[in-house]
């Protein structure tokens, strides 16, 4: 049997013949396709490498880490904000050593000390204190380590070549 639609319709026409054009003439409509997918492409795989390494966990020692530190910055701009309320000057000193097993009893004292209930900035330093506290009691205390219980450094503490943003308060 013959296929009476194939014969009517004859064999598919070449879009470019009769025009003049060859085969190396014909416009590369591939490779400029191509370019925008391959740039796409490349942002995606960049993307997912940078979320790859901003999701890892944090561990318990980065945590108190970066809490203790952002502690010391707020406290550093509570003494240095203008004006500085007289309860504020009160404050007993905070330079926190996570290394220093005294720190938490420096932590306790400090969230313990009844003055400057009214000022909502020392209310909310005393909450990160409280939440460092807690983090160091319970979460993270088999992952611990203290290489020191020198309570007066806490008072008066070295400036360390390493960490050269550590300040006398």
């Amino acid at each position: 049997m013959r296929n009476v639609a194939t014969e009517k319709m004859g064999k598919p026409k070449n879009i470019h013949e009769g025009k003049g054009e060859s085969e190396s003439e014909q416009p590369a409509y591939h490779e400029s396709y191509l370019l925008p997918v391959k740039i796409l492409l490349s942002l995606v795989v960049l993307l997912s490498v940078f979320l790859l390494i901003r999701s890892a966990p944090l561990t318990c020692y980065s945590r108190i880490l970066s809490l203790s530190k952002e502690i010391m910055a707020s406290f550093k701009n509570l003494q240095n904000t203008e004006p500085v309320d007289p309860c504020v000057e009160m404050l007993p000193k905070l330079y926190l050593d996570i290394h220093n097993y005294c720190v938490l009893t420096k932590l306790r004292n400090f969230v313990a000390y009844p003055a400057c209930q009214r000022v909502p900035q020392v209310s909310a330093l005393k909450e990160k204190i409280r939440s460092l506290y807690t983090i160091m009691i319970s979460f993270c205390r088999r992952d611990l380590v203290f290489l020191t219980d020198d309570c007066d450094a806490l008072e008066i503490p070295i400036l360390s070549p390493t960490d050269p943003s550590v300040n006398q308060s």
